[in-house]
């Protein structure tokens, strides 16, 4: 054997280099774990969990995930059997009570282009496919699969005429078709039968808590065929009662009380009456009782606003089944017929007896019952809250009404010219700036006062109020009115005048003035007190004795918010509710949670946690067991769920409390581990939650109340492991002026101490939350975290603490040190650091670079650079002001324009533009509703003037965040090329370096 030259040596070497190399390059897989960086098109598969819950039995779960681009699907989970069913694609799911059934939705595709919804046996297994559904429900006693249609008219039929017309005619037809183009077809499915009741030109339904009752309102072409009606789903064969039917009637606001099956709605004999005056309008007698009826927000201090209701011909009139006993169906047709007013009207399910409530005749002077309603029963389903409105409100949201027939023949006349004018009147009184008003018309358009009236009484209470909290209690209600401060809520916060109104009298006295917090205030269930939140402190107020006192006053504890940086009133953590019968109302600072007894003789508090949360940075939450349930009320001694959040480490815990009884338990926790509580089994007390970090997808876990024998029940994203992901570590530092803060840091995850790695920063407010948080896989605006981690960036998301007046100083401040002590570490390249945002957050990285040179690329998506021209402009998407956003929010000026200009151009980086040095990306909408668009525009173009490299991406018709999925993906796309070139100097894309130039679409 020949002994291989050293020529041939090398060559071998040199070739297994290069076939190594090219290996790598094509697989860029990492030596230690075989894993490899994600791509783009790997993001888009990864899948969130939208929908879960358990079923009433504790035997099912049910769950909807959805990958970022795709079909999602349903997935049904038998918890003793382990047995798995899935529904692809789906949506939207709900069970029986029995769960004995799910439903689900499905969008249409192109393989079946008219299945909407799946119906699953969890018995049999069986599917069944149904089309062209719109909507769907389970009847409460788990026999009826109730959906309605798709209809092809809906909101698709034109309103006007062939010739335009604008005569009276023209104006009846347009609103007879409008309720006409709302109806559509219900479809009742009996499930063991498979039966199928199908019913058309159906305008409104409503099923009972009992499901013993479904009731449905027919409109019919030219109103023929309309009335009300009721299915008896106590049985298989659900026979029909008809209630009310004539020609033309319209029936709205079909409500049925939580007992005793009343059902209440609203009758007008045409849509025509609706619009009529009522008595009093128009008339020279003034209307009954008229002179005690305040107008729409004046509440004039105890006034009585009481209108007896006489009982009406037909009231306790046995209603009969017309289906059944067609003898009697002409004596409901005649002369009774006839006498049925318009109004309010209740039917009682349980005696089949027609009641007239509030005929129309007997509403106050002024006001009249609108079609578009919202009726709400009490509890005890004894009173009925619903709305009336002044007519001459009702008027004005009539369109194409006209003061004065035009009778002018002669086209060129002023008046007819005039006539097709476009204008917006824009008044400096105005409650509302116009934008706003056009924003809330249709608001505005449904706007009630709410009256109250009692079943067994048969009496009406006329409460004047837009927003009342419907009580528990049959004498006192707490009311709210803005209209005094409407006009401030251009540049200052919300605030109503809060009244106690007695709804057996009327009587109304204001409790609070110009108050911040309505939604901190609450009355407890008997009607005896009332606590609200005002000036850093918690307050009761003695309904009986009128009389306050402070229940947090002589405590040390601060309650109100700690954190809070923004200008104006401090925020209170809130209230968790109220125990029985009012003896205590549960208090939450921003650690512990604090029982406080209502007893005047008692001015003693309770601290349930015992100050455990305070001493170790522990913030305690009571968790419902139904998670759409925000505020409680408390049985004395009961049992409570607590989550448990780590100020310090940042991980969550369950605890348990009684009510009561100071001291928490500890149930569950586990370092590192973020816990979200999803629901609990009211049967079985089997909970579901989700588990997650950084590395670990929230899949959903199934547990006893205790938490002793915790399984994990999915895996919804087993691909994970594939990918290079990165870890995530808490950074601790102090500002440049003192303050201690935290943020998180994501280095790669084949991270090596002895390289310098480029560095992306994250602006906007507090990240450290984030530590042990899974990360939100999908193309969007935000930069995904594993993606730019994968493929060797570190991250750092820091918090920031701001300053009123110095938003820009403040982040400088914050951000600066913590990105030096990076650099000291020796983890990151100091001449390799970008820095990116969004929104606020996009503001805040363009205001860094014309402080600092540190930074060598930054991307800002939707900045404000100009704080003097932003102030007063208005956001599209709701009309409002953004006075308010930098006097009182988020903007955190804390004055006016004119109070402060020298800290609006101070704070403003256009008038700082000359001072950037750092190339920067700016992305915006161009339909943005939030930031104006020219926002970046002007930016942009102080750059291109002053020569600085700058690139506007000006996405077509694009709202604050990217809608389009094309558009996003490019965003993304065109990040990752930006930075890549800036932070890590790969060749630069031919768009950075001469742009794209202008071509028609």
């Amino acid at each position: 054997m020949k002994t291989k030259s050293k020529k041939q040596v090398l060559f071998l070497v040199s070739f297994l280099l290069v076939c190594i190399f090219i290996f790598t390059s094509l697989f860029p897989l990492n030596a230690d774990t075989g894993k490899q960086p994600l791509t783009l098109r790997d993001i888009m598969t990864f899948k969130s969990l939208r929908d879960a819950f358990i079923s009433e039995d504790g035997k099912w779960v049910v769950y909807h995930v959805k990958p970022d681009r795709g079909d999602g699907e349903v997935i049904v989970y038998n918890i003793a059997s382990r047995k798995t069913t899935i529904i692809q694609p789906g949506q939207k799911p709900v069970m029986t009570a029995d769960s004995r059934w799910v439903a689900a939705a499905v969008e249409p595709g192109e393989r079946k282009p008219n299945i909407t919804m799946v119906l699953l046996d969890t018995l049999t297994s069986q599917h069944f496919t149904f089309e062209n559904v719109k909507s769907f429900t389970f009847s409460a006693n788990s026999q009826w699969l109730i959906y309605r249609l798709n209809s092809h008219d809906e909101g698709g039929a034109s309103e006007t005429d062939g010739n335009d017309s604008q005569d009276r005619d023209s104006e009846e037809r347009k609103i007879e078709k409008k309720w006409q183009t709302r109806t559509f077809t219900l479809i009742l499915r009996h499930l063991l039968t498979a039966k199928q009741i199908r019913i058309d030109q159906v305008l409104y339904y409503a099923c009972d808590p009992s499901s013993r009752y479904l009731a449905y309102c027919i409109y019919g072409p030219e109103g023929q065929g309309n009335g009300l009606f009721v299915l008896d789903l106590s049985k298989p064969e659900a026979p029909g009662i008809e209630i009310l039917s004539e020609p033309k009637a319209l029936f709205t606001g079909l409500t049925w009380s939580p007992t005793k099956s009343r059902l209440a709605f609203i009758f007008h004999r045409s849509w025509k009456q609706e619009s009529a005056p009522p008595s009093g309008v128009g008339s020279r007698k003034p209307a009954q009782r008229s002179s005690e009826v305040v107008t729409p927000e004046s509440h004039t201090q105890g006034v009585p606003m009481i209108v007896n209701i006489p009982k009406s011909p037909t009231s306790k009139t046995l209603l009969v089944d017309l289906w059944k006993r067609r003898d009697l169906k002409n004596k409901i047709k005649g002369k009774t017929r006839q006498t049925l007013s318009s109004g309010l009207w209740i039917w009682d399910g349980v005696n089949r007896t027609l009641h007239g409530a509030v005929p129309r005749e007997k509403i106050p002077g002024g006001w009249m019952i609108p079609a578009d309603n919202r009726l709400r029963w009490t509890r005890d389903s004894e009173r009925l809250f619903f709305g009336l409105k002044p007519y001459s409100e009702y008027l004005q949201t009539i369109p194409g009404k006209k003061e004065q027939e035009n009778t002018d023949e002669d086209p060129n006349s002023i008046r007819r010219i005039r006539e097709n004018r476009t204008v917006d009147v824009w008044h400096w009184q105005d409650p509302l700036v116009n934008l706003h008003q056009k924003k809330r018309w249709e608001a505005f358009r449904k706007k009630i006062y709410f009256a109250v009236y009692h079943f067994s009484k048969n009496l009406l209470i006329l409460l004047a109020m837009p927003k009342v909290q419907i009580p528990e209690n049959p004498h006192t209600v707490l009311g709210f009115s803005e209209g005094p401060y409407l006009r401030e809520r251009s540049w200052d916060h919300r605030y109503r005048d809060v009244y106690l109104i007695d709804i057996t009298s009327g009587f109304q006295g204001k409790l609070l003035t110009r108050h911040r917090y309505s939604h901190q205030v609450s009355m407890s269930p008997p009607g005896r007190f009332v606590v609200y939140y005002h000036q850093k402190h918690w307050f009761l107020y003695d309904v009986r004795k009128k009389s306050t006192r402070i229940l947090t006053h002589s405590l040390r504890t601060p309650f109100f918010n700690e954190d809070y940086d923004r200008p104006g009133d401090v925020p209170g953590y809130g209230f968790a509710g109220w125990t029985e019968n009012g003896r205590s109302v549960i208090i939450y600072d921003k650690y512990d949670i604090w029982e406080f007894f209502t007893d005047p003789k008692s001015d003693q508090s309770l601290c349930l946690t015992q100050g455990k949360g305070r001493r170790e940075k522990i913030i305690f939450r009571i968790q419902s067991a139904d998670p759409k349930v925000s505020w409680f009320n408390f049985k004395k001694h009961q049992e409570c769920l607590l989550t448990a959040f780590s100020e310090k480490e940042k991980h969550t815990a369950f605890y348990r409390v009684t009510i009561g009884k100071p001291g928490v338990h500890k149930l569950f926790e586990e370092q590192g581990k973020t816990f979200r509580f999803l629901q609990e089994s009211g049967k079985t007390g089997r909970v579901i939650y989700t588990r997650e970090s950084f590395e670990e997808f929230p899949d959903i876990w199934v547990s006893d109340a205790g938490f002793t024998s915790p399984e994990k029940i999915s895996d919804i994203n087993p691909q994970k492991e594939k990918f290079l992901w990165g870890r995530s570590q808490l950074l601790e530092w102090k500002s440049l002026d003192g303050k201690p803060l935290q943020g998180v840091v994501i280095t790669p995850e084949n991270f090596q101490e002895s390289k310098r790695y480029p560095l992306l920063v994250f602006c906007y407010e507090r990240f450290s939350q984030l530590l042990h948080e899974f990360p939100r896989m999908a193309i969007n605006n935000f930069p995904c975290l594993p993606y730019y981690a994968g493929d060797g960036y570190v991250l750092f998301l820091p918090d920031i603490r701001f300053e009123t007046g110095k938003p820009g100083e403040s982040a400088y401040n914050c951000i600066v040190p913590g990105v030096k002590k990076l650099i000291d570490m020796g983890m990151v390249d100091a001449d390799a650091i970008g820095i990116y945002g969004h929104s606020w957050g996009g503001y805040l990285a363009v205001n860094m670079i014309t402080r600092t040179d540190m930074f060598s690329a930054a991307v800002a998506g939707a900045p404000v650079s100009n704080l003097t021209s932003a102030y007063n402009a208005v956001r599209r998407r709701s009309g409002l002001p953004r006075q308010y956003h930098y006097e009182k929010s988020q903007g955190r000026m804390g004055k006016s324009l004119w109070e402060g200009l020298d800290l609006y151009i101070e704070n403003s980086p256009l008038f700082s533009a000359h001072r950037i040095k750092t190339p920067l990306l700016i992305e915006f909408g161009d339909n943005d509703g939030v930031v104006p668009w020219e926002q970046g525009l002007e930016l942009y173009l102080a750059l291109r003037r002053l020569n600085k490299p700058c690139i506007f991406l000006q996405y077509n018709d694009e709202s604050h965040h990217l809608k389009a999925y094309g558009n996003k993906l490019d965003y993304v796309m065109r990040m990752k090329e930006f930075l890549d070139y800036y932070l890590r100097g790969k060749e630069a894309k031919e768009w950075i370096i001469k742009g794209e130039p202008y071509r028609k679409k």
